[in-house]
């Protein structure tokens, strides 16, 4: 990284267009015409040229050298001022580009092209956001132009630094917008995906400077995808590293395509599906996406806990409600006031807890253990299981006002087995994300016969299975390309049949606890592992379904 006194390596010429410089201070919004050439003064003095009522600042703070370069100096302020983020040596010219922050005292500086200046920018929500990126890809493809979507993590820079510093970076049609806690989203019409690098170049430096959990990351349309669900995806995945979401299947596009939708609304969201598929996923997208992305996020799998537990975790209890309780606790609903609480396995919950929660839910107070007074809570449930719950209604295991409760919205994602056609994409984003968690030099390749062996297996573990397979595979590749002798599946497992029905329920679950209690020789444990679900919950399943205990026997070798 170049220093930030060398003014010739950054800026070897004088940005093209007329300048202004502007300052945001407080509600303030002002603007000052800089010159072709010469050098403007900034502070609160009167014998300053440009003169900014921020008593935080000193009367000659800082000064704009203009000509064949752009450099900002420091006066020998009292307080300092700081570039991108980072303090600059006072008395020393240091290298500028239109765009960057500079921070004097409580007021920050942006040096702007004039005609960039004429619009004023605003900070959207995400479902704006995703609309307007909807719209842009239905004009940019009939007529055949390219755009860019970019997503920026900023956890140490306080909010109103970074809106500022990222509307520097918009220009007239250009969407800025919030994604989450600390993360930005911005729209850029009319952009090829060859300028993306040099318009993110400063930002990305100062952003590495900043924090090291910060991050830039960018796609463009139409090399990058053709759809508003694709775009997000990818950025997304492009962002965090490829840890999290599936990437593009067709089969998932109409479920994609309303998340946004959704996740803006108030409404509670009951996501089902197969054990493995990405429901926690989703589940924290949503949050992400919704207008309470601000606010906790609390997560609780009702199968891990028993009926007692389970209820001191939720509603939480105060000093002496029961033995051991030696002081007051708050519970999970309490704990996510403000935010969203994500139920894991709710069919697991018993039916005097499912009696509180809806309370809860319909009065929107919680009491504790030991407690006769209430407290208010603003929550929205996300609930998520791999049972079919209109079934468990009908059979009388699950309150059919809860269901209803939970089920304002009910997002079904389809088993891996349906989306083959995104076997291929995931296995090598898990292939790259652990080549890097192993510190390999180079990140293995997929061979065609590996990949072949990997979409004929009908995968009863979904995603989750997959993401185990291809740890392992990279394990066993040794930094070679991954073969089909590296995969599991081709050398011990037997596929399954695929199943008619995509609710895991009946038949369906019963073949996929059976074959995944043969493959682990009938160790209970391992097989709950397997299936991703708890042992305690197995054993319920082997229970209604009619299923003997298994013996436990030797497994086959590998």
């Amino acid at each position: 990284m170049s220093a930030r006194n060398d003014t010739t390596q950054r800026l070897p010429e004088r940005p093209e267009g007329p300048l202004r410089l502007l300052a945001l201070f407080g509600d303030q919004r002002r603007t000052f015409d800089l010159p072709a050439s010469g050098t403007v003064t900034v502070g609160r003095g009167d014998s300053a040229d440009f003169c900014v009522d921020d008593q935080a600042i000193s009367r000659k703070h800082v000064s704009f050298h203009l000509g064949e370069s752009l450099t900002v100096e420091d006066l020998g302020s009292a307080n300092g001022t700081r570039v991108g983020g980072r303090s600059v040596a006072p008395r020393t010219p240091t290298a500028l580009l239109p765009g960057e922050l500079v921070e004097i005292g409580q007021t920050l500086l942006v040096v702007q092209r004039a005609h960039e200046l004429g619009h004023q920018v605003r900070v959207d929500e995400h479902a704006y956001f995703e609309s307007r990126l909807e719209d842009e890809c239905g004009a940019s493809g009939r007529a055949q132009r390219t755009f860019a979507v970019v997503r920026v993590r900023a956890p140490g820079w306080p909010p109103a630094s970074a809106e500022a510093r990222l509307a520097a970076l918009t220009r007239p049609g250009d969407v800025l917008a919030r994604y989450g806690p600390a993360e930005y989203e911005l729209l850029w019409v009319d952009t090829e995906a060859k300028t993306i690098p040099g318009r993110l170049a400063p930002l990305r430096r100062e952003l590495e400077e900043l924090d090291p959990r910060a991050g830039v990351a960018a796609v463009a349309f139409p090399s990058d995808g053709r759809t508003a669900a694709q775009l997000l995806e990818r950025l997304g995945a492009a962002l965090r590293g490829v840890t999290e979401t599936p990437v593009e299947a067709n089969s998932m596009d109409g479920l994609r395509a309303i998340v946004g939708r959704v996740a803006a609304s108030p409404l509670s969201v009951l996501i089902t599906g197969e054990t493995g598929v990405g429901k926690g996923v989703l589940a924290r997208e949503i949050h992400l996406r919704s207008p309470r992305s601000r606010g906790p996020l609390v997560i609780l799998n009702c199968a891990e806990l028993s009926s007692s537990l389970l209820e001191a975790e939720l509603f939480g209890f105060e000093r002496g409600a029961f033995t051991g309780a030696s002081s007051s606790k708050p519970g999970m609903v309490e704990t996510a006031d403000g935010g969203t609480l994500v139920l894991d396995e709710v069919a697991e919950m018993d039916l005097a807890n499912q009696a509180k929660l809806l309370q809860v839910l319909g009065e929107r107070q919680v009491r504790r253990l030991g407690s006769v007074r209430p407290r208010s809570v603003d929550v929205r449930v996300v609930a998520a299981t791999n049972r079919d719950l209109p079934a468990e209604v009908e059979r009388g295991a699950f309150r059919r006002d809860l269901y209803f409760r939970l089920a304002g919205m009910t997002l079904e994602i389809p088993p891996l087995r349906e989306r083959r056609n995104e076997i291929g994409a995931l296995a090598r984003a898990f292939i790259a994300e652990f080549a890097r968690s192993a510190g390999l030099a180079e990140v293995p390749t997929l061979s065609s016969a590996a990949l072949e062996a990997l979409a004929r297996y009908s995968w009863p573990g979904n995603v989750r299975e997959l993401r185990n397979a291809i740890e392992r595979a990279v394990v066993l590749s040794d930094g070679e390309p991954i073969v089909p002798a590296n995969l599991p599946v081709e050398r011990r497992w037997a596929p399954v049949p695929p199943a008619s029905g995509a609710r895991p329920h009946g038949g369906d679950e019963r073949a996929r606890i059976e074959e995944a209690l043969a493959r682990c020789g009938g160790s209970q444990v391992r097989a709950a592992a397997l299936l991703g679900i708890s042992r305690r919950t197995l054993v319920t399943r082997l229970t209604d379904l009619g299923l003997p205990r298994p013996r436990k026997s030797r497994p086959a070798a590998d």
